[in-house]
């Protein structure tokens, strides 16, 4: 017997007149409210759920301009932690950088307090050559 799936319901930007965004969690495309930041359940992507919402939570906004709920689309994405922004690109490779090192130590069967008095020191100096000093800090 086959079974019924549900529609996926894929996000419009005529949402953004009720000031809903989009973001991916865990590979499902969720709408979140760019006024309060509220994420709602992936079901609740259709028009008449989303201006409930929208309705009952922020009646104040009713006459504001799309272009209004636009520039907080964009502040709310510029402000996500999520695995798709920059700041998660670098983290990730400061970690493999970090892991690749400590690999390398315990090969080569030296203490791993090297890695504090010697390689930490060199990639510094390393890096402030290569990129600036301002990039030592981070």
């Amino acid at each position: 017997m086959a079974t019924k799936r549900a529609p996926k319901r894929a996000y419009s930007d005529d949402y953004l007149k009720f000031g809903i965004t989009s973001i991916v969690i865990e590979g499902i495309e969720k709408p979140q409210c760019v006024i309060c930041l509220k994420v709602l359940s992936a079901e609740s992507m259709k028009p008449f759920q989303l201006k409930r919402h929208f309705e009952k939570e922020h009646p104040t906004y009713n006459d504001r301009d799309v272009s209004f709920f636009q520039r907080q689309s964009q502040s709310v994405k510029k402000s996500r932690l999520d695995t798709t922004g920059q700041t998660a690109i670098t983290i990730r490779a400061a970690v493999e950088a970090s892991y690749v090192v400590s690999l390398r130590i315990s090969k080569s069967k030296k203490p791993h307090t090297i890695g504090e008095e010697l390689v930490l020191p060199c990639t510094k100096d390393i890096v402030r050559i290569m990129i600036g000093a301002d990039a030592v800090k981070k």
